[in-house]
Order: C-alpha cells, then structure tokens, then sequence
C-alpha cells in the first residue's frame, strides 16, 4: 500500500453567488492577496455541466468563466456589484467566446461510507494519475447534510487506486472509532 499525507495548501479566498432561477450558474469573487497593497478583486462565473445533481463543493463537473476581459474591482462594494452584474448576464445566456473555460484538474472515481453511515471518502484521480481522498460527516445541525471534515486541513494522496481504497477504509474505521 502507498499513500501519505500533507497539508492543505491554502487557496485563493473568495465567495460565489447563484441565481433564485438556475441554481447551476454563479457569480464568483476572488479577493485578492492580504500581502499585495495593489491587488484587485476579481470576477469570475461558474456553471455546472455534470450529469448529477450540481454538489457545489466538488470540483469535477464545473467549469469556470475567467471573462477574457477581466472583470477588476478596488473593493468590496464594487466586486459585489460586478458580481450581480455577472451572474444576470450568464442566467440570460452564455457566450463562451467571451470566456477563458477552465476545468477540473481531477475526476470523481468513487465514494466509501463507513458502515455507520456517519463518513464518508470520496476519490478522485489527478490528471498525473495520482489519487487524493476527501472526507466528509454527516452533520444533523441545519436540517443534516454531509460537511467538511474535522481534519480538512490535512489532504490523503495515494499512488494507485487499491491504495486509495484501503487508505479510506483506515481512515473511516479511524474517524468512526474517535467519534469525529
């Protein structure tokens, strides 16, 4: 068996918005760069192409709308209203030429649930064929849903998809028995 572990590296901060009408399109703001005294925020869409239900927080099976024109803003206020200003441009409709499209860098393979049906692991392989396992709780707070992890901060990779498989049982059996 192979496979180890690493940190989260943080990401770009940001925020998304989707439409009362189509809840598979949204308007996203990336705020910029606490060290950079000049930085802007930016403006970006996102619209689901998979074929399930749209799950906001996985990446594969959207697409983001980087506008070839960059949509720039010097503070909140107008990023919020640049933001609003998108979204109700692409729930009219999309012309793609106007965007650079930017996919997924890793696919879906499979899920694990722990037996309690408390956990979760969901497996995805890189475009480089490595394999990295998410982890998710069930949560009843809020009417119940899967959420993020106590340990999101720490990512799981694996060489091969035997590997991943049997890290994620490890890990649920570990998550269960520790009552995460």
């Amino acid at each position: 068996m192979s496979y180890w572990h690493e940190p989260r590296k943080p990401g770009p901060r940001g925020g998304c918005s989707s439409s009362e009408k189509n809840r598979d399109i949204f308007a996203c703001i990336r705020y910029p760069d606490v060290d950079q005294s000049e930085a802007k925020y930016e403006i970006y869409g996102k619209i689901w192409i998979g074929d399930r239900k749209s799950e906001p927080w996985f990446s594969q099976g959207w697409i983001e709308l980087w506008p070839k024109a960059p949509m720039l803003a010097a503070d909140f206020q107008e990023a919020r209203r640049l933001q609003l200003e998108l979204l109700e441009r692409l729930v009219l409709s999309v012309d793609y030429d106007l965007y650079k499209i930017v996919r997924a860098d890793k696919k879906f393979v499979e899920a694990i649930e722990h037996p309690s049906k408390e956990y979760l692991a969901r497996i995805y392989q890189h475009q480089d064929g490595k394999f990295e396992i998410h982890y998710l709780g069930w949560h009843t707070g809020r009417g119940g849903g899967w959420g993020r992890f106590p340990r999101f901060g720490t990512l799981t990779f694996a060489s091969d998809l035997d590997s991943a498989r049997e890290a994620a049982q490890l890990e649920l059996e570990e998550f269960a028995s520790q009552k995460l």
